[in-house]
């Protein structure tokens, strides 16, 4: 199905370049929301508590503590410390005290979660991954330089910023739509 993407053009926009940006936009929303909707199925969780169960799968021993959880997702420390509750009620993870000179949790996923992630990762392969990637170019390497230049500037717009709303004026947690 074709969709017409308006431009979203400013006043003195090159009419191809905001075309190209509106069809970006509304390509990360749907991605986002496939994304979503597929975890859902697939896992029977959030793409958000996804997310921590995928950091976890790839980190050392499998574990992260909860402000770097926070700081890579840009999640609110408390977003990330009610999600590990949920997935530890759910057995996909344990969470313990960080050994430091702060209080502060750590989060390790459990053969459970690391099972669960194989199985998403799966089955977002056939529906997801490979479709979309096919669409964007037949030459992966070079899909992943463009995707890790995209990501590399990005991170550089954020900056440091957490999971806490710059704009808000008590730091609320912004939310993963």
């Amino acid at each position: 199905m074709s969709r017409h993407v308006p431009p979203l053009t400013g006043l003195d926009d090159d009419e191809t370049r905001a075309g190209a940006w509106g069809a970006l936009v509304l390509a990360s929303h749907l991605f986002d929301a496939a994304l979503q909707r597929h975890t859902r199925q697939a896992g029977g969780l959030s793409y958000g508590q996804f997310k921590i169960l995928v950091l976890l799968s790839g980190a050392p021993d499998a574990t992260l503590g909860l402000s770097e959880l926070s700081e890579t997702l840009r999640y609110s420390i408390s977003r990330v410390s009610h999600a590990v509750t949920r997935l530890e009620g759910e057995g996909l993870l344990s969470r313990s005290s960080a050994s430091g000179t702060r209080p502060a949790y750590q989060a390790t996923l459990t053969p459970a979660g690391r099972k669960l992630v194989a199985t998403v990762i799966a089955s977002q392969q056939s529906a997801l991954r490979d479709p979309v990637l096919d669409a964007l170019d037949t030459d992966p390497d070079r899909t992943q330089a463009r995707a890790n230049a995209v990501i590399d500037l990005l991170e550089q717009i954020l900056g440091g910023q957490t999971g806490k709303d710059p704009q808000s004026p008590t730091g609320a947690s912004q939310r993963d739509s």
